[in-house]
């Protein structure tokens, strides 16, 4: 019998790295592609977003657009899986940095 035994296929990585979060598939992602998944068109009135009285709406797209996101950044991790590893690699550094020179950048812009 050979249960247990190695079929020769790599299994994936359970793992989420911070390479995983400043690559394309991680936060550039939502920062070119979470305004395309908002369809913020929807909320505009007189060129302004305005999501008086449909808040719900709203926030219902928003948890939609990251959950697509992450699914994406990781689809071999559940949901909450994800959201865990993500809280453990808050508190890197490399991480924080990363996500200021993303807050300068979209600054300076």
């Amino acid at each position: 019998d050979t249960a247990g035994a190695s079929t020769g296929t790599p299994r994936r990585s359970t793992t989420v790295k911070i390479s995983d979060l400043t690559g394309d598939r991680g936060l550039l992602k939502v920062l070119h592609d979470l305004p395309t998944h908002l369809q913020l068109r929807k909320f505009k009135r007189k060129g302004k977003i305005d999501i008086h009285g449909q808040e719900g709406d709203y926030a219902k797209i928003l948890v939609d657009s990251y959950l697509e996101i992450l699914r994406a950044m990781c689809p071999h991790l559940h949901t909450n899986d994800i959201m865990s590893k993500l809280g453990n690699l808050a508190s890197k550094k490399e991480l924080r940095v990363f996500i200021q020179n993303m807050r300068n950048s979209a600054r300076n812009d």
